[in-house]
């Protein structure tokens, strides 16, 4: 009988989303999975506290030192990780992007010949902003070069890695899109619409048309150039169109503070919304915009394109090369173009019924790619090719 494979997957914490794909990839015959949790909790998503022991797959704290840079910006140590690879022995490691963990795999393979992957998420323009930059992309290379095998999110985060790569020779790559619950917010969403008493009063709470957003209300998610647009479409729509939006962040009060000196009765801050209750505010939207100034693969877009909304999404976002098809769906613009933003956005909100059905087809046709069997399928014959590397290196 052959052998299961033993996989770890190094995460900081475990966001809700992911829970299903690590579920799948643990289901998979023949792997021997194992979540490795780096830190109990996160300071930005305070709700998101899931013990090791409560999960549906086999998981474990090593817990460290973790220094925090501002709002978001994280740096872990955990030491002990490198000793419990080096007791454990797993065939294979795989790294979420470049952080001390991926170092201490990287070590790991140097002293023992197993193997680690690379999960990259990142791209050109998110990994851009962080400096150094010349010595970070020093000391990704040969990190990415020995690495058996690569995993990207899409596009633009393949191209970020093939530029850390020799064009002779280097890891095969495999790609994992990022995943929501797709049949579950295109259901809740349809539900929702299909009760007409409770559909008409929650949408009664809002403009007649209406443009969303969802994320951190932070400098990076481009939310002063979100207002601005907003002021434009105002102005030049024929009628009260409002602005959704759900998240909180550092720039809630300026928010808050604009509104009530503008008296803008149309802009609607929801602060964090529930799972279960989100789905009714996609289904109110017209559109969803996000400006995001760099944004490696916001889920937003998925959960959009699940309940068939348009999109109008930032050219800085990662997912936006794979998952906007222009003018059919949506559109890809530069989030500093304001007036332009502006424009795509007001363009969409007067299309008539008919259009915005073919773009509701467009996107739910765009997202089915995006699914857990396919994502977690990624990482599966990823960890198999670099393991089987191994074997004959």
């Amino acid at each position: 009988m052959t052998e299961s494979l033993k996989v770890w997957l190094v995460q900081d914490i475990v966001a809700p989303y992911r829970i299903r794909l690590f579920e799948t990839i643990a289901r998979t015959p023949g792997i021997d999975f194992r979540l490795i949790i780096l830190a109990p909790r996160s300071r930005v998503k305070p709700q998101w506290v899931y013990s090791a022991e409560t999960l549906p797959f086999p998981a474990e704290l090593v817990p460290g030192l973790h220094l925090f840079f501002g709002y978001s910006k994280r740096f872990s140590l955990n030491p002990r990780l490198f000793l419990r690879m080096m007791a454990e022995r797993p065939d294979v490691v795989i790294c979420a992007g470049y952080s001390f963990a991926t170092i201490q795999a990287f070590l790991y393979k140097l002293l023992t010949g197993k193997q680690y992957v690379i999960w990259m998420e990142g791209t050109e323009t998110t990994e851009g902003t962080r400096k150094p930059r010349f010595l970070r992309r020093l000391q990704r290379m040969p990190l990415t070069r020995m690495a058996g095998a690569l995993v990207d999110a899409g596009t633009e985060s393949h191209q970020y890695l093939k530029s850390l790569l020799r064009k002779d020779k280097h890891p095969p790559f495999f790609r994992s899109f990022n995943a929501v619950d797709n049949d579950y917010i295109s259901s809740e969403a349809r539900r929702f619409t299909s009760n007409k008493e409770e559909f008409a009063a929650f949408k009664n709470r809002f403009a007649p048309k209406n443009i969303l957003f969802v994320g951190q209300l932070i400098e990076r998610k481009g939310v002063p150039q979100l207002l601005e647009a907003y002021r434009i479409v105002r102005e030049r729509s024929g009628g009260p169109v409002g602005l959704i939006m759900l998240g909180s962040g550092p720039l809630l009060d300026l928010v808050q503070a604009i509104k009530e000196k503008q008296g803008l009765e149309h802009l609607y801050i929801e602060g964090f919304i529930q799972q279960d209750v989100y789905p009714r505010y996609l289904a109110v939207a017209d559109l969803l915009l996000l400006p995001s100034l760099h944004d490696p693969n916001p889920l937003v877009v998925f959960e959009a394109l699940a309940a068939g909304k348009p999109i109008v999404l930032s050219e800085r976002a990662g997912n936006a090369a794979d998952f906007v098809d222009e003018g059919r769906n949506g559109y890809v613009v530069d989030p500093l173009n304001i007036e332009d933003m502006a424009e795509k956005a007001l363009s969409i909100l007067n299309s008539p019924p008919e259009a915005l059905d073919a773009m509701a087809r467009r996107s739910h046709e765009l997202v089915k790619i995006a699914n857990y069997d396919d994502s977690a399928k990624g990482f599966v014959d990823a960890a198999r090719c670099a393991a089987a590397g191994a074997k004959h290196s």
